[in-house]
Formats: structure tokens, sequence, C-alpha cells
């Protein structure tokens, strides 16, 4: 009896030193799962922050990119703040598009409305005259588009549109209001010549399309008895007077080289003045009344 009796006492001390040995396990078991339950509350408040304060601008971003489409994202959180976000995006494009038209009204443009679509109307003048105008139409979705136009296709619609048109639209419309009074100014310098110095001019004013190239001959005058070929280059379509100028006699090889140089000093007032002015000027000091 007294043998069984140790015997039971061994067994419950080798059970109790067991289950002590266990116990740091145990412990350790405890404390991954304590620090992964921490872990993952720390990922719940992160997600958290950035569903109040990431996501709104996200869907807002994705909404300005795709409410004219017809499509939207599938994670608002409910009807209502779907709704609230749609409306929020559409009066955002509103006020971007009367933003862009307001820049044009700046410019002297009109332009009429009619759903995502502006038709501007581009005028033209030249010393107070005013001459036809240019048509521009643009579609208003995700990004600005240009839709049909009269804008002749040597002005680089596409590059100006590219560089300014969805970043500063008033720096667009006036680009390409520059481009379009250059030309006609262009155009109109030279017919006036033609129709004001005729008498004194040989044949007629060629110009290029773009009117960026001038050519015409000017008949003797005075003590010049070789004909003056007079050629004008612009090579900055924005601008109304060209950069390049070139009057040589038509027999330059038998010409004085007084009257070589006389030329050459003619080029400043080309590039200063308006060429009917600037033939008016060259005429003038070769009959000797200026």
């Amino acid at each position: 009896m007294e043998s069984l009796t140790k015997t039971q006492d061994r067994d419950a001390k080798r059970s109790k030193t067991e289950s002590e040995t266990e116990l740091p396990q145990d412990n350790e078991e405890i404390r991954t799962l304590k620090e992964q339950y921490e872990s993952l509350i720390s990922k719940k408040k992160s997600l958290q922050r950035e569903l109040e304060n990431v996501m709104p601008q996200r869907l807002a971003s994705s909404l300005m990119q795709e409410v004219t489409g017809g499509k939207l994202p599938d994670y608002t959180t409910s009807a209502l703040q779907r709704e609230v976000l749609v409306r929020a995006v559409k009066t955002a494009e509103k006020r971007k598009h009367e933003d862009i038209l307001w820049a044009y009204r700046l410019a002297g443009l009109s332009a009429k409305v009619e759903g995502t679509t502006a038709m501007l109307t581009i005028e033209t003048s030249r010393s107070g005259q005013y001459f036809e105008p240019f048509y521009l139409e643009l579609k208003f979705a995700d990004k600005i588009h240009i839709g049909h136009h009269t804008v002749p296709y040597f002005i680089p619609l596409k590059s100006i549109a590219s560089s300014h048109l969805n970043s500063n639209a008033k720096l667009f419309v006036s680009t390409v209001h520059r481009h379009l009074n250059a030309y006609v100014s262009r155009r109109q310098q030279a017919y006036d010549t033609q129709q004001q110095h005729k008498d004194w001019i040989s044949g007629r004013v060629d110009a290029s399309y773009a009117v960026d190239y001038v050519h015409f001959t000017l008949k003797p005058i005075g003590a010049l008895e070789e004909p003056l070929e007079v050629r004008l280059l612009y090579t900055d379509l924005k601008s109304s007077l060209p950069e390049v100028v070139k009057i040589t006699p038509k027999d330059a090889q038998t010409v004085h080289a007084g009257v070589k140089r006389w030329c050459r000093q003619q080029k400043v007032t080309f590039k200063e003045q308006q060429l009917p002015e600037a033939v008016t000027i060259l005429i003038l000091s070769l009959t000797g009344t200026n």
C-alpha cells in the first residue's frame, strides 16, 4: 500500500513537471497569435485611413475619366455616395468647360455650346478691317478633343493642342488666333501690294498657299536700270513680318557694287514695315521723291 502511494506521488510530480515544461511552448504560441492579431488590427486601421482619405480621390479621378462614357467603378460604398460623386464630377467638368469658354470670350471669340460640344468662331482682321471667320469644334470628354474645323492645314493645330489645349486653354486659343491673324495679314499684304503697285510690278505677286514665301519683281525705276527681285520668307507663322529678305537686281553680275549695297540696306524696311508700305518706301527712294 505504501509502495502504491509512493508510486502515485511520483506520477503526480512527473505530470506536474511535464506540465511546467510545456507551458513555455504554449506561451510562445500565444505571443505569436497576439502578434498576428495586432498585425491584422494595424492593417485594418491602415485600410480604414485609405478608405477615408485616398479612396475618395481615387474614386473621383476614376469617375472623371469614366462618367462621360457611361461606366462607373464598382467600389462605391453605397448608391447615395455613388450619386453624390457623379454629381460632383459633372459639376467639376461643367466648371472646367465654363472656364475654357470664358478664356475664349476674353480673347474676343464667340462660342456656341451644345451638350458636350462647343463650336468656336475665330474672327480675323487686319488694320481694323474684318475678314473671314474660322470655325473650331471642341469635344469635351475625359479630355478636350478637336472635332471639325476650318483652320488651314499649314497651321500646326495638333501640335498647339498637344502643348496647350488641356493645360492652358487661354494660351491654346490665343496661339491659334495669332496664327490665323498672321496668315490673313500676310495674304492681304500680298494682295494690297499687287493692287497698289501694279504699275511698278512686272507680272504678279506670287505667294505660297500659307503666304510664308512671297516673290515679285519690280520694273526698272529711276536710276536703276535693272529689275529688282524681291523675295520674302516668313519662318514664324505667327508673324506678319518676314524674317528673311532678299532684294537683288535681276542681272546681279552686271550691277555696280553700290547698287548691291543699297539693296542690302533696304532689307530692314521690309522687316519693319507692312509689305505695301515697304514697297512704297522702296519706290520713293528710287524715284528720289522721298
